[in-house]
């Protein structure tokens, strides 16, 4: 009765006005530029996909997300942050999806992909000193359910206030 299928992409706005972006599926570049049947389930996500979500951003009074949900991490989250261990980071994320994030400016991002846990020091979707100060993203990388391995997490227990209900200065 309490659980929401969000399907392959979308915002998805909860009672209390939090706001949840979602981005289903994998990179795969072979399949990236085709044209989405709607019906259709998939394991990818394309180019529309990516469109369709970034249009949310288009508005004057935009601010951004409170949360995203993605399965591939954003290429470069770990630049100018301690990179978790093991991850090569040249070959690792999606620059579809740090293009997004950084559209979308989510509070708080969320990934399952790369089956680690990983906590990035929280960074800002803007130029700093550049342009307008606006708040921080918190990519939170979860690890598979049910490992064994107690570093690597895959619950996280936060609370958030819907961004809409709070004051610019409290971001």
């Amino acid at each position: 009765d309490n659980i929401t299928c969000l399907g392959q992409r979308g915002v998805y706005t909860t009672s209390s006005g939090l706001q949840i972006a979602y981005l289903s599926g994998y990179y795969d570049k072979s399949k990236y530029m085709t044209s989405n049947d709607n019906n259709e389930i998939r394991s990818h996500f394309t180019q529309e996909d990516i469109k369709c979500l970034s249009q949310y951003s288009d508005n004057d009074d935009f601010q951004g997300v409170d949360m995203l949900l993605s399965s591939e991490w954003p290429q470069g989250v770990t630049n100018h942050a301690i990179s978790p261990e093991g991850l090569d980071t040249k070959t690792y994320g999606s620059s579809s999806v740090s293009r997004l994030a950084a559209r979308l400016r989510p509070r708080y991002h969320f990934s399952a992909k790369m089956e680690l846990f990983y906590e990035r020091t929280p960074y800002r979707n803007h130029e700093v000193l550049s342009s307008e100060q606006k708040h921080v993203t918190r990519f939170i990388a979860l690890a598979n359910v049910g490992n064994p391995d107690k570093k690597k997490r895959y619950l996280y227990a936060f609370s958030i206030d819907p961004m809409k209900h709070m004051d610019h200065k409290e971001l």
